[in-house]
């Protein structure tokens, strides 16, 4: 039975550990999909070559350098909220993004189990990690890197009886607030043209939001951003949420670490029992003389 349980326990702990590295081994090679030339076929704005901008780090930074190469008379607030708000677009394809038994498998399971999308991800940093993301991932990339560089921005959010709900975001700068919906991709020529207007001034001009948005169905489109609503300012993923996705992803990666070391610890402890412990039968034994 001891014999059986030592291989199981190590069945599991290499179980763990491979699942720890998997997401380093095949996973990243499966997310550079589609390819340059895969992406010609996508309906969206998709640039493969952007994959190299994997962290918030590296996002932040190309946002800064193509700030930095600009004439200086054209560097103001409303420069960099396009740049990052162009780059969001053209980082991400439309697809939905969850935790992989790879990269957060604690998450996978739980999800399995409870029947709710706790594996969704939300936290900025592990979302570009992908090349795909859904609406509100891409906007939250979008938050996060403005609200880093000392940008006011806050969630809008959608309902729709049959296209469903959809998320974008705006971001305040130069006395107003500018609408920025990186996964639908309205045109931004047209918005721009109208000095990034809010999405209650594109709701009320049903003109500017149709040839806006003139790839999507009028009907859809116009109900659909009508029924805006406004998260709090500031706010990001909720600190519920970031707390149980931090710790998992981190726990996923390690767990493997943490038993295999409480089992090592266990048999150092028992050995050292062992040593010192001496034979009960010959305590208070009589002595010989």
């Amino acid at each position: 039975m001891r014999r059986l349980s030592g291989l199981l326990f190590k069945t599991v702990l290499v179980l763990l550990f491979a699942l720890s590295i998997y997401d380093f081994v095949l996973a990243r090679k499966r997310e550079i999909y589609p390819s340059a030339s895969g992406a010609a076929n996508l309906k969206e704005e998709y640039d493969p070559s952007l994959a190299k901008l994997n962290s918030e780090k590296s996002f932040l930074a190309y946002a800064d350098s193509e700030y930095d190469r600009l004439p200086s008379p054209d560097r103001d607030s409303a420069a960099y909220a396009l740049i990052v708000g162009d780059l969001a677009r053209n980082r991400f394809y439309h697809e939905y993004l969850t935790y992989r038994p790879g990269n957060n498998f604690l998450a996978w399971v739980i999800a399995r189990i409870t029947g709710k999308s706790v594996n969704e991800i939300w936290i900025p940093d592990h979302i570009l990690k992908s090349n795909k993301a859904i609406c509100g991932q891409q906007s939250m990339v979008v938050m996060s890197a403005l609200k880093q560089r000392g940008f006011r921005v806050r969630a809008v959010y959608f309902a729709h009886p049959v296209f469903g709900g959809h998320f974008a975001v705006e971001t305040y700068y130069k006395g107003g607030w500018h609408f920025f919906d990186p996964d639908i991709e309205p045109d931004a020529d047209i918005l721009l043209s109208r000095n990034r207007p809010s999405i209650a001034e594109i709701a009320n001009d049903t003109a500017l939001l149709v040839s806006a948005y003139k790839h999507r169905d009028r009907e859809e489109i116009t109900t659909l951003l009508s029924s805006y609503n406004y998260g709090p300012e500031n706010q990001l993923v909720s600190p519920s949420v970031y707390f149980f996705q931090v710790t998992t992803y981190w726990l996923s990666q390690t767990l493997w670490i943490i038993i295999l070391a409480g089992w090592l610890l266990f048999l150092r402890k028992k050995k050292l029992s062992s040593t010192f412990n001496p034979d009960p039968s010959l305590i208070n034994a009589p002595t010989v003389r």
